[in-house]
């Protein structure tokens, strides 16, 4: 009798411990549903990586995602729509306090599901420092000359140290860049590297700062490689006129291309781009270096879309309109310009590397403007092109065109307003590029 009772009372203890527990997991439950509506309606700021997103304290998946009876609010189901209005708010509060002279991105992505589809988007608002530590690898005849203007203005203006050659424009070429080739400042630390130089990742990861930010800029091959034979006078190096070149362009390479020539007459983005020239006409060498490449640069531009790559350029580096405002340089005249279909296809053929890396940066390239939104960056495109004018207006007293290259193309130069003398950007922005590392070396080293 003792024993039935004993077992009784633990059963009975048993269950009492049970309920007990019960009831404390159903408390704790609703203790934490409570709390995770609370943490849905606050938003914070990371600062990982430099950029600067809206998070909410919740699951992975966004608020307009999860299910009603998951949301509560003082023990009642919260209204989606009004959620979401009241998350608007916050986040356009919390952004709208900070100060007005601090840069901002904001850009749009969006998830697309296939079947039963259901669009989203999500807005980040992306406060961001000013970069200026960059590489920009210049390649030949792509409209590098004028890039390169707006980085030494831009370095001017913010007493940037640059890389630059020990004498001349060209760092090395046609030998793969050094970091003894650089002209040393004191502390041979630099935040610009825009000189003419081919691309060799060791050397430049030596020479520049881990955070540097890597850009380059490509052309359609057929467009580039007549600019190019006409500005390095190829006539005489190969003693043909470019159609008699492109009817049989290996025999004229064989025969005549320099083994130390600087630019080259075969696929002359890669070889600037650090390809060897006796993997120029490899395939597996050609897909192999786009990919590395790839991986290398934060941005290609697109010569045939400069404006709209310098909006991207822009927005990588957080800098501002007036930042990448610009006057063209070295854009020689649209005479002879022309290429018949037979000519160009053929030197598409010649140059189907080149080809190839065009038409890969090309598609990243739309890649990047769709991420950006390419309303904006048109309305962004817009925007400079105004301020181009009204600089050109305000500081440009005439143009003239002067000779350049080694079959004297004619190439147009612009004259500073007198008024504007005084004027840094405007001096700046009108001086040739000579003229621009001429100044940036005197600054750097005092001669």
């Amino acid at each position: 009798m003792n024993f039935i009772n004993r077992i009784s009372g633990l059963i009975l203890s048993l269950l009492i411990l049970i309920c007990v527990i019960l009831i404390y997991l159903k408390i704790d439950k609703r203790m934490k549903l409570k709390k995770l509506s609370v943490q849905r309606e606050r938003v914070f700021v990371d600062y990982s990586d430099s950029i600067v997103v809206t998070k909410f304290r919740a699951p992975v998946l966004p608020l307009d995602d999860l299910e009603e009876e998951e949301i509560v609010n003082d023990g009642k189901q919260a209204d989606l729509e009004e959620a979401a209005k009241q998350r608007r708010l916050l986040i356009a509060q919390t952004f709208s306090a900070k100060p007005a002279e601090q840069n901002y991105r904001i850009s749009d992505n969006s998830g697309l599901t296939t079947e039963n589809s259901t669009h989203r988007m999500t807005t980040s608002v992306k406060p961001c420092t000013p970069k200026h530590n960059v590489a920009f690898l210049r390649t030949h005849k792509t409209g590098s000359s004028t890039l390169q203007a707006i980085l030494y203005r831009y370095g001017e203006l913010h007493d940037l140290s640059f890389a630059l050659p020990e004498k001349g424009s060209n760092l090395g070429s046609p030998r793969l860049f050094h970091p003894r080739f650089i002209r040393p400042t004191k502390n041979k630390k630099y935040n610009m590297l825009v000189g003419h130089a081919r691309y060799d990742k060791w050397g430049f990861s030596v020479a520049m700062p881990r955070n540097t930010q890597y850009i380059t800029i490509i052309r359609e091959p057929s467009d580039q490689f007549e600019s190019l034979y006409k500005y390095y006078n190829w006539y005489e190096r190969f003693q043909a006129s470019l159609p008699e070149f492109s009817s049989n362009p290996f025999f004229y390479y064989k025969k005549s291309e320099p083994s130390d020539a600087i630019e080259s007459a075969l696929n002359p983005n890669l070889f600037d781009l650090g390809l060897d020239k006796k993997f120029l006409n490899d395939r597996q060498s050609i897909s192999e270096q786009i990919e590395k490449l790839d991986k290398d640069f934060t941005l290609v531009m697109v010569t045939e879309y400069f404006d709209e790559s310098l909006i991207l350029l822009k927005d990588l580096l957080c800098w501002s309109i007036d930042d990448v405002t610009y006057l063209a340089k070295n854009v020689r005249s649209m005479e002879g310009r022309n290429l018949n279909k037979d000519t160009r296809q053929s030197l598409r053929m010649w140059n189907a590397g080149d080809v190839k890396l065009y038409e890969h940066f090309n598609e990243t390239f739309w890649r990047k403007v769709h991420l950006y939104g390419k309303d904006k960056l048109m309305e962004e495109v817009k925007t400079l092109r105004e301020r181009n004018e009204e600089l050109k207006l305000s500081c440009v007293e005439g143009s003239a065109s002067v000779s350049q290259g080694k079959t004297g193309t004619r190439v147009k130069r612009y004259s500073l307003k007198v008024s504007q003398s005084q004027n840094d950007t405007c001096v700046l922005l009108t001086l040739a590029n000579e003229a621009l590392q001429g100044r940036v070396a005197r600054r750097q080293f005092g001669n």
